[in-house]
């Protein structure tokens, strides 16, 4: 069975994420950085492609790892669309 993650859903959820964490912060960057994928892409997919496409590699690398994780956990606690 393939899930796939609502696109606008999660990037909610990022958004969410992104503001336990203070200003300037690494982890708020990394979500505010998946968050702006998200936003400006139809779906998860196309978001993990647009975050390689700016910002610095340590942020990148932090917000591919949020969006997986985040993605993991919507498909365990289904949030997906089927």
């Amino acid at each position: 069975m393939i899930v796939s993650v609502d696109a606008e859903q999660l990037a909610a959820e990022v958004f969410a994420e992104g503001q336990r964490h203070p200003a300037r912060s690494p982890e708020r960057r990394a979500a505010a950085h998946a968050w702006a994928s998200l936003i400006t892409s139809s779906t998860v997919t196309a978001a993990r492609s647009a975050i390689a496409t700016f910002g610095d590699e340590l942020t990148q690398r932090a917000a591919l790892e949020l969006l997986h994780r985040l993605t993991a956990r919507a498909t365990r606690t289904g949030v997906a669309d089927e």
